[in-house]
């Protein structure tokens, strides 16, 4: 369910925000996560079940100030680089400030070991590492794909906002069904299996998008790649995030049985 709605959650929001553009008015975007964070609050005071954890450290204050600012700088380099130019100085001062809080992050976890805000150690168990590098990996190449089908959809093929959200939605639609057949496909093949069949099918739907779009061919010479892609992210995902979780203590996975005292 999880993967499922991270996955096409993003085309879902892309498409009632080009909704609200074409047939209302752009301010409603202001207004629409306001509402969201709102039903958001009432569903989570009704149904999730009340648990805390205790800890006998402070928190981690050094370590969430420099998670901050590494996150800050990496990002600004990102976003600025290719308008600065990726040499101008403003941008390897953002470099320079974002790896540099990255090091004594990682160092500061690192001697705070169990009392550590995100245990880094952690990252040395191989389920962990290899769940979190593929969800990273599909995440980016969503959202890369998001970045270009986009403008294509709107600059070359003229469409609508709305319209061009819509043609996205049959690469949602398959990564949700996707993610629901992994489980099964994972205790029948094993989750390193339908891990890697996720991946490559990502792989090849990149292929197919690279070789076969173009303008004449327009939205059928698109729909076979992210039809694709969206298999393999879903397929992917899920066996992925099992591994994160499975690779963690109980008591390191955010839940706990409730007590009956």
């Amino acid at each position: 369910m999880w993967t499922g709605v991270a996955g096409g959650g993003g085309i879902i929001g892309m498409f009632l925000s080009a909704a609200l553009v074409d047939l209302v008015t752009w301010r409603w975007l202001f207004a629409l996560p306001v509402v969201l964070v709102v039903v958001a609050l009432v569903m989570a005071l009704r149904s999730v079940p009340n648990s805390r954890e205790t800890s006998g450290h402070p928190f981690d204050t050094v370590g969430a100030l420099t998670s901050v600012v590494a996150m800050v700088g990496l990002i600004f380099v990102l976003q600025e680089g290719p308008e600065r130019g990726w040499t101008a100085p403003l941008t390897l001062l953002g470099l320079v400030v974002g790896v540099a809080a990255a090091v004594a992050f990682v160092a500061w976890e690192l001697r705070r070991r169990d009392a550590a805000l995100l245990d880094v150690r952690l990252f040395g168990e191989r389920s962990l590492a290899g769940g979190s590098i593929t969800l990273l990996v599909v995440f980016g190449v969503q959202a890369g794909i998001f970045v270009v089908l986009f403008p294509f959809f709107q600059a070359v093929l003229g469409w609508s906002a709305l319209v061009s959200t819509l043609a996205m939605m049959p690469m949602a639609v398959l990564m949700m069904v996707a993610s629901g057949l992994a489980p099964r496909l994972a205790q029948r093949v094993g989750p390193r299996v339908t891990m890697a069949a996720g991946i490559l099918l990502v792989g090849t739907g990149l292929a197919l998008m690279a070789s076969a779009v173009s303008v004449d061919g327009g939205y059928p010479s698109i729909l076979p790649g992210m039809l694709t892609m969206g298999l393999g992210m879903g397929l992917s995902m899920t066996p992925s995030t099992e591994a994160i979780t499975s690779a963690l203590p109980r008591e390191r996975q955010g839940s706990r049985p409730r007590s009956t005292t």
